[in-house]
């Protein structure tokens, strides 16, 4: 039997002060009444919990962590309070972390937190290189619940580090096909298929991955609740995030628009432009980025996403057949993808779109140099390479294209058809 915090009356302590530096007044105050019921009712471990829930909601760890622990003291038998140490010290001391993991599923009595609490320990312990103690756990779970994709994550990484490269691929598969795992289950498939000697099948997983966007967060019933407790700033920023990934992109920038009126800073201003620009409106979202970088001139973000407007603004010149004015905005463009690299150097989109500006610019000897780069930062990426084939094609080197462009269609999505078009081409060309 476990034994974590001693089961005697604790003392009772005062909550941990609030730090005088944070500046949005509705934290303050949800801050200040979660205190409050804290200091009338010192002895019941919720309102210790509800507390801790407010300040990990706003990124205030170690006064979270000394409310959950002062919980955990007043009621030892629920698992809450241990998993919330647990999963709070990842981001303050790893050191602390599997002790109150191990207690939590300990103590954890319904399937669902058994679950959680079971899987979280697993993937720590994986993470802290204990891998045959991870391994067991997650097979543990796997007889509980054969299609958890969770699951088949954490056995796939298992597999990996033991150099089970074939085993490890069905449960990597499995875990791919969930939104939750996408993008990280798919990156360390491509590693098994290149591994395993399939090129190709890699780099086909490595698009599919990285066209899915982020991963979503899996569900965790222990933590569920504190995303609740977050209010001023960051709940706007939760809500935005939201909506973009669902494509409502006018409704997040309606929300960014409110925010900006409380929070004018260059970071909000990003936000703002960024959404207004992917939304359509070209021209207010260049003025949101302007206002980012006058405040800002260093924001590399900011001159990534003014260049992306100034392109589109540059394209539906050309469509007006205001060739004049699409010039100015694609040069305008290239500037800022310019500044962009050179505050980031590694910055493989802002090469790409400055190389792709620098095409309609027809200034081919430039492009070329830069899609290059684009292409040496992200070689597993088709639109570098078709890029690159186009530039090439265009400066008349149908011969040099053809590489790159058999490389863009082997990258390419299945319906994606632009690189086997433009390589029929170059293949017709190279004949002539």
């Amino acid at each position: 039997m476990g034994v974590w915090y001693v089961n005697t009356r604790p003392a009772v302590v005062a909550p941990p002060p609030i730090p005088p530096e944070i500046p949005d007044p509705t934290v303050r105050q949800a801050l200040t009444q979660a205190r409050e019921a804290v200091e009338k009712d010192p002895t019941t471990a919720d309102p210790w919990g509800e507390l801790g829930l407010v300040f990990r909601a706003h990124e205030l760890d170690p006064q979270a962590v000394s409310c959950f622990s002062q919980a955990a003291r007043l009621d030892p038998q629920d698992p809450h309070w241990p998993y919330l140490v647990g999963t709070t010290n990842i981001r303050l001391n790893l050191a602390d972390v599997i002790p109150h993991l191990r207690e939590a599923e300990r103590l954890a009595t319904t399937p669902e937190l058994k679950s959680a609490a079971r899987l979280r320990l697993a993937e720590t312990l994986f993470e802290l290189g204990e891998p045959d103690e991870a391994g067991r756990l997650f097979t543990e779970e796997l007889q509980a619940d054969p299609a958890n994709p969770r699951v088949h994550l954490g056995l796939g990484m298992v597999a990996l580090a033991r150099d089970a490269v074939a085993e490890a691929v069905p449960h990597l598969e499995a875990a791919a096909r969930t939104p939750f795992a996408q993008r990280k289950a798919g990156a360390l498939l491509a590693t098994a298929y290149r591994r395993l000697g399939k090129p190709d099948a890699a780099s086909q997983t490595e698009v599919r991955a990285s066209a899915g966007g982020k991963d979503v967060s899996w569900p965790d019933p222990f933590v569920a609740g504190y995303m609740t407790r977050q209010v001023g700033r960051q709940e706007q920023i939760r809500r935005v995030d939201e909506l973009e990934a669902q494509g409502r992109f006018r409704e997040a920038a309606a929300v960014l628009e409110e925010l900006v009126q409380a929070y004018p800073d260059d970071q909000t201003f990003v936000s703002l432009g960024k959404v207004l620009a992917r939304s359509g409106d070209l021209p207010r979202a260049e003025l949101a980025l302007r206002e980012a970088l006058r405040q800002n001139p260093d924001h590399a973000a900011a001159h990534f996403f003014l260049g992306m407007t100034l392109s589109l603004v540059a394209e539906r010149a050309t469509g007006r057949g205001e060739k004049d004015q699409a010039t100015r905005n694609d040069q305008e463009a290239v500037d800022e993808f310019r500044r962009c690299i050179a505050l980031k150097p590694d910055h493989g989109p802002a090469h790409l779109y400055a190389a792709r500006a620098l095409r309609r610019l027809g200034r081919l000897p430039e492009a070329m140099e830069v899609c290059r780069g684009a292409i040496r930062i992200s070689p597993n990426v088709a639109e570098t390479h078709l890029v690159m084939g186009d530039i090439l094609m265009a400066s008349g080197k149908p011969r040099d294209a053809i590489p790159y462009l058999e490389e863009a269609v082997r990258l390419s999505p299945p319906r994606d058809n632009r690189a086997n078009a433009l390589l029929e081409q170059a293949k017709a060309a190279r004949k002539e």
